[in-house]
């Protein structure tokens, strides 16, 4: 339950990340923000699987029945549990999602995906769509 409680805590104080489900670690706390790194792109790519929460705060029922109920897409190689707060709409979202190295290739996955945003992991900034 601690790494349920992790994610929920880092929601709150950070408005989102990005999270693998098998080592429980954000991935934007394993970039080091270095400028000369190659840039990620965090992107949702299914919104049958997304959870749309009113606020900024998600609570552990939130994560833990998100996972649950996703727990297949979220095993699948590639995929991470998503958090964003969108401070433009006051909602916050749970979601699966992939990290992509081509931006170009992120945006067009968001597109067909309807999302509002990406985000880039190596440098922490978000896209808008």
């Amino acid at each position: 339950m601690s790494f349920i409680r992790n994610v929920v805590e880092h929601h709150i104080n950070n408005q989102g990340g990005t999270w693998s489900l098998s080592t429980q670690r954000e991935l934007g706390g394993l970039v080091d923000r270095n400028p000369s790194r190659p840039e990620l792109y965090a992107v949702s790519c299914n919104k049958d699987t997304e959870v749309a929460v009113d606020g900024p705060v998600l609570t552990v029922l939130d994560i833990s029945t998100f996972i649950i109920d996703n727990q297949f897409q979220l095993a699948l190689p590639g995929m991470y549990l998503g958090t964003w707060y969108d401070s433009t709409t006051g909602t916050s979202y749970i979601d699966v999602t992939q990290v992509l190295s081509q931006r170009d290739h992120a945006i067009k996955v968001a597109t067909q995906a309807n999302q509002l945003a990406i985000w880039e992991l190596t440098k922490g900034y978000e896209i808008r769509v």
